[in-house]
């Protein structure tokens, strides 16, 4: 286990005292003035209060989402498996890729001469990437399947996606909770409710800002 020790000087000690164990703070309590009670309560109000606002701002108030670009919106789920994408390459597969996709891949004008890519459907590309060469590797892409997007098979590339979906789910962080089967221990995350970006919003910002219509 890793741990950070505390420098010395702060390190806690007991306060000698003559008296017994705890007869300097009943003496120093004896009396208490109504002054320095109301001073204390005060300033225990004022403490609170304060760290209320600060929860308010920083938490409840303003969305994670709302720090980025594009819209703040979030939406309720529950996620269930869809096998459109997963197995063999095949038409539906690739049918289904690209119709979650904006029609401009995700490549927006957001100022009259800079372009950028927007991270969502760059991580989107690198799952499918991964997708299309594992299967490459077992040989089981259907004859009649035909790639709508382009897709970089080089060794550089594929490893580039592992490394870029690792620190995109570290960015990220998701911290929606699970439900772990009680008897199995396992989670398979399926039928969980958890809070996720509008992605439907995304899309339609994207649209709205892509590259080719920001040119008219």
């Amino acid at each position: 286990m890793w741990s950070l020790p505390l420098p010395r000087a702060v390190w806690y000690h007991p306060v000698e005292s003559k008296d017994s164990e705890f007869g300097s703070f009943q003496k120093a309590e004896e009396r208490p003035s109504f002054l320095r009670k109301a001073i204390v309560f005060s300033l225990f109000l004022f403490s609170y209060l304060f760290i209320m606002a600060i929860g308010y701002v920083l938490g409840g108030h303003t969305s994670w989402s709302a720090q980025l670009p594009g819209p703040s919106g979030t939406v309720r789920q529950i996620w269930q498996g869809n096998d459109t994408f997963t197995g063999a390459p095949r038409p539906e597969f690739e049918q289904a890729w690209v119709a979650m996709l904006p029609k401009e891949r995700g490549f927006i004008r957001i100022s009259k001469n800079v372009e950028h890519s927007v991270t969502v459907f760059h991580q989107l590309h690198c799952v499918y990437a991964l997708q299309i060469a594992y299967h490459t590797l077992k040989k089981d892409i259907h004859a009649d399947f035909k790639p709508l997007m382009h897709v970089n098979m080089e060794p550089d590339h594929i490893e580039h996606c592992f490394d870029y979906i690792r620190q995109a789910l570290m960015c990220h962080a998701d911290t929606n909770l699970e439900y772990n089967d009680p008897v199995t221990k396992v989670t398979t995350g399926w039928g969980t409710e958890r809070v996720c970006r509008d992605f439907d919003a995304v899309i339609r910002w994207a649209d709205d800002n892509g590259v080719l219509k920001k040119q008219h």
